[in-house]
């Protein structure tokens, strides 16, 4: 046998190294855990939210807390005070999809979900969810977040701790 048959190449090696590190590097962040945790598991909490909105004002289009008995209002709050919830306490429901108005926002921002594209596969994308008066759900920027917040919403932990309503003497 001829030994320079059995040669490998410091080319071979090197890419073998690469393609194992790369392997090490992008296989365990494509496993799904099986768990929900940041703005996956806030977009899910707003679409409860939402349908617990929903469930507290079935008849009218017009939707104001402030006129719920005070069973509902408890229930909305207990709802989702704890995830850190802003909600809009006077909406219309909209049916279109075409101009839903915010009506709940997590006030915890999350960066786990990527902003789709090719180039930012480890890039974060830090985002609050919000649920919109069409039912649907989706993510805002913390700008977006910072210029809404002064536009009506109020805080889940306000409206608990607001004497003025008196749910939770």
């Amino acid at each position: 046998m001829n030994k320079s048959q059995w040669q490998i190449r410091p080319g071979f090696v090197a890419g073998l190294v690469l393609l194992f590190a790369l392997a090490l590097i992008v296989l365990p962040n494509l496993a799904s855990t099986g768990r929900l945790y940041g703005n996956n598991l806030m977009r899910v909490e707003c679409h409860w939210q939402i349908e617990a909105l929903r469930n507290a004002e079935t008849n009218n289009l017009n939707f104001d807390f402030f006129k719920l008995s005070d069973d509902k209002k408890r229930g909305i709050i207990l709802h989702g005070w704890n995830s850190g919830f802003w909600i809009k306490t006077n909406f219309i429901w909209e049916a279109s999809e075409s101009n839903p108005q915010i009506i709940i926002i997590c006030g915890r921002e999350f960066d786990n979900v990527p902003k789709p594209g090719f180039w930012n596969y480890f890039w974060r994308n830090p985002a609050h969810a919000v649920g919109y008066s069409n039912g649907t759900i989706g993510l805002i920027s913390p700008e977006q977040f910072t210029n809404l917040i002064s536009t009506g919403f109020v805080s889940m932990l306000n409206l608990a701790t607001n004497a003025e309503i008196g749910l939770f003497k």
